[in-house]
């Protein structure tokens, strides 16, 4: 009984410090610097200022429509502002940096002034490059955004700020998209020590619902379902004593262990109940 005791507190200390661990999500830390995928990214982004794209998807019934027009450009203006961009001293430092966007193609204000101008105007441009920034039904377009390399919750405020800005016209849709993104909004949700908690707990519930099913007894199934949840406290209070930072990887951790001892400890809980019941 103290032992058991002794185990399940330590490992409900580890449970409460893992929210406080560390997660390092800048892919320059986390990868040899020596590799040449690593090298490529960062000789892209000293020649143009950027490593990647992130976009605005704009979506309407009809996009030629000056008020959407001239609040694309708008929008584009002002965010661009926003991170310190500006023409004399191009990206620099900026967060944000502009990149092949429908705006680009109406440098003159009297351009947008009618439906008319704008599609006259796209009509006149090579199908191979208006095809870049708009579809030829013109119901769909984008705004391109250059991003720098940088740790992924840094990119996540960036993505989070120009969501905070999308104050599209009525009739119109809009939505953040690009490759940069998604990768900044899976690593926020995985880093989340609430989240990680949950799905913790969420994973140690199903193993339970799964022995009971199997089991059919709820002794038989919380016997091994004990060392299991204690396993993933300890492997948590070991990362916290040894301060080793977590990555996007790493923060899965907690479910990893519970695959692995959740194996192992229904293995021996078994084969120590027929030995007893053998005698």
């Amino acid at each position: 009984g103290r032992v058991v005791a002794i185990a399940a507190a330590l490992a409900a200390v580890g449970l409460a410090l893992d929210t406080q661990a560390k997660v390092v999500s800048d892919v320059q830390a986390l990868v040899p610097q020596d590799l040449r995928a690593q090298r490529d990214i960062a000789a892209l982004q000293r020649s143009t200022g950027v490593c990647g794209e992130a976009d605005v998807l704009v979506e309407a019934d009809d996009l030629t429509q000056p008020r959407v027009v001239r609040w694309m450009t708008g929008y584009e203006k002002a965010l661009l502002r926003h991170y310190g961009y500006s023409p004399d001293r191009g990206c620099g430092r900026a967060a944000l940096c502009p990149a092949l966007s429908l705006p680009d193609l109406f440098r003159v204000p009297a351009q947008v002034q009618t439906r008319g101008r704008i599609r006259a105007l796209l009509d006149a441009v090579p199908p191979y490059f208006s095809q870049a920034v708009i579809t030829p039904d013109r119901r769909t377009a984008t705004l391109a955004f250059g991003v720098r390399l940088a740790p992924l919750d840094e990119q996540q405020r960036v993505f989070d700020e120009m969501r905070r800005r999308l104050h599209p016209p009525p009739g119109v849709r809009a939505t953040v998209s690009g490759l940069p993104v998604l990768t900044a909004d899976a690593n926020a949700k995985v880093s989340s020590p609430w989240r990680r908690a949950l799905a913790l707990l969420a994973s140690l519930a199903l193993v339970a619902l799964v022995l009971l099913a199997v089991f059919r007894d709820p002794r038989r199934a919380l016997v091994p379902l004990a060392p299991i949840a204690m396993a993933t406290g300890w492997s948590a209070l070991v990362l916290f004593l040894t301060r080793i930072p977590l990555n996007p990887m790493s923060v899965t951790l907690g479910a990893l262990v519970v695959a692995i001892t959740t194996e192992f400890s229904v293995l021996l809980s078994e084969r120590c109940r027929q030995e007893r019941t053998g005698g």
